[in-house]
């Protein structure tokens, strides 16, 4: 296959693309890296960007660390080992230069020559993702938000008086109760991590848990006012209870 061969397959692919030497020295790269690097390098003489080790291509000039990232890389590529990672880089879109993410594959020609520096021993392709690294940074940044204000509820919960606890599926598993419902109802333990049916096997006989799953069923509340509660306490003694209380649904983002 002649250079101006290669030069057409690159050029004919949808990603970015270029092909090292033993040295990681770039033998040639398609026409949309080439555009990616802005005005400057568009219109240059590809001899220009051989000169260049892939590493310090126009799209890792802005860091260091990156730059040094991808030698690491390529290095392993020369010996041998197949390389798959995500990037930031610096590319130019619509006369702007913008930073972004893209994934990058290094692939060993396995069959190149040792001795021949002509020879290409890296097929580099790469895939903008920036896309999909804003998508993750907005999920992961929503995420602290709702972790956040849960916090913040939880100390609120703390501080009044009334018992609160939340549970979480068909089997109300309890994943927080506030100091009031750890003190009036199990002397200050913790349930946290037990179902109700672990926590106090006696509410079955009792009816809570069939109210439980009728809340979780049909997502409607239950208020009940002075209903009779019996405990056993862990000193061994019962106690009676006369309490108010409401089952409040909640569903996550996806309505469960």
């Amino acid at each position: 296959m002649t250079t101006l061969d290669v030069q057409s397959l690159l050029d004919s692919l949808p990603v970015y693309a270029a092909l090292l030497d033993n040295s990681g020295l770039v033998l040639s790269i398609n026409g949309l890296m080439r555009d990616s690097f802005g005005p400057s390098e568009r219109n240059a003489d590809s001899t220009n960007l051989r000169k260049l080790h892939f590493w310090d291509l126009p799209w890792f000039e802005h860091d260091e660390i990156t730059r040094e990232n991808l030698r690491q890389r390529v290095l392993n590529a020369l010996e041998g080992t197949p390389e798959n990672f995500d990037l930031q880089y610096q590319r130019v879109l619509n006369g702007q230069r913008q930073k972004g993410w893209i994934e990058v594959s290094l692939k060993p020609n396995v069959n190149r020559s040792e001795s021949s520096n002509a020879q290409a021993a890296i097929t580099a392709t790469a895939v903008d993702r920036t896309h999909r690294e804003a998508l993750r940074e907005e999920v992961a940044q929503s995420q602290k938000a709702v972790e956040l204000e849960r916090a913040k509820l939880k100390l609120m919960f703390d501080q009044v008086a009334v018992p609160i606890t939340m549970l979480e599926g068909p089997d109300h598993l309890c994943t927080y109760q506030n100091r009031s419902h750890r003190e009036l109802f199990y002397g200050g333990e913790s349930v946290v991590g037990l179902t109700v049916a672990q926590a106090s096997p006696e509410a079955i006989d009792q009816g809570f848990i069939h109210l439980l799953d009728q809340v979780f069923r049909t997502g409607e509340r239950y208020t009940g006012v002075e209903v009779p509660l019996s405990l056993h306490l862990k000193s061994g003694t019962k106690q009676d209870f006369f309490v108010n209380l409401t089952f409040e649904p909640s569903r996550n983002s996806r309505g469960e």
